[in-house]
């Protein structure tokens, strides 16, 4: 079993796209944010045996770690090309250091999760973390949308600040457990309107279940 420690060191060696762009808001979540999601989704056995899907999944450190603590299979979207080849290359290294299978269960898929049309496969559990809606406002209404639809347990980031609609839009969704712990996300200097070199955003960390 893989200890808490090498798993965020595992994910902190993982390739980040160069070039992000600021419409996507195409940030890194930080490596000891998602192990320490991770981490308490094992706990509350929503990994181990499970399937997974990623939304906006990026270089796919969800998607990753999930399969590397014992996940069935894991599917990661994103609708930038750029980043699967990111998540793959990612994927291929897990693999040369001994932490993934060669055979290993893993789809990355491209895809708008705000086209209606899109079609995700159903997962046991949803991990994401999706665009805040610092450019087009309330942007993380169509993953909350998406996630609800494909799968019974999410686990999300969300931008501080906004309990009221994300609980709203989840119990619109149809999630009837919605739980939210307040924390701050360390951001590096990313993009050109950034004025320092590290900022510090107050972020919501949420689970919620759909009943089936």
């Amino acid at each position: 079993m893989m200890k808490k420690r090498h798993l965020e060191m595992s994910i902190s060696e993982m390739r980040d796209i160069e070039g992000p762009i600021a419409s996507l808001e195409q940030y890194r979540t930080p490596a000891s944010m998602v192990a320490d999601i991770l981490w308490d989704a094992l706990d509350r056995g929503d990994v181990a045996g499970r399937s997974i899907l990623e939304l906006g999944c990026g270089g796919a450190p969800f998607a990753l770690g999930a399969l590397m603590l014992g996940a069935d299979s894991a599917v990661g979207v994103d609708i930038d090309p750029r980043c699967l080849e990111i998540a793959w290359k990612n994927f291929e290294g897990c693999v040369k250091e001994g932490y993934l299978d060669g055979n290993t269960d893993l789809c990355l898929m491209e895809g708008d999760i705000s086209d209606p049309s899109l079609s995700v496969p159903g997962s046991d559990t949803v991990f994401m973390n999706p665009p805040f809606g610092a450019q087009n406002r309330h942007a993380d209404r169509d993953f909350i949308k998406k996630a609800c639809h494909s799968s019974s347990v999410i686990y999300s980031i969300h931008n501080g600040g906004t309990d009221r609609f994300v609980r709203s839009e989840y119990g619109r969704m149809g999630a009837s457990d919605v739980e939210m712990v307040k924390a701050i996300m360390e951001l590096p200097h990313r993009f050109h309107f950034h004025r320092s070199e590290k900022g510090k955003v107050p972020v919501l960390l949420v689970r919620a279940c759909v009943r089936r």
